[in-house]
């Protein structure tokens, strides 16, 4: 794949991806499983932490500090 089709392609990807959060936004209910296939289900849920909820009661400020130090 050259560098011209790859980069004509993000934008595509992009927008599939916005897409597809908007559905989940607007056709998925919150925190209950809807079947797709008997062994497999789409549950709607939110991570307001970085990992597995890890560190989720820090500000956006606190994120940034830790990052900055780390980094």
């Amino acid at each position: 794949m050259s560098r011209w089709s790859a980069a004509a392609l993000v934008p595509l990807l992009v927008a599939l991806d916005q897409l597809t959060k908007y559905l989940v936004e607007t056709g998925l209910p919150l925190q209950q499983p809807v079947p797709v296939i008997p062994f497999l289900s789409m549950f709607r849920t939110y991570n307001t932490g970085i990992a597995f909820s890890f560190l989720s009661g820090l500000d956006d400020m606190a994120l940034v500090a830790l990052t900055l130090a780390i980094g």
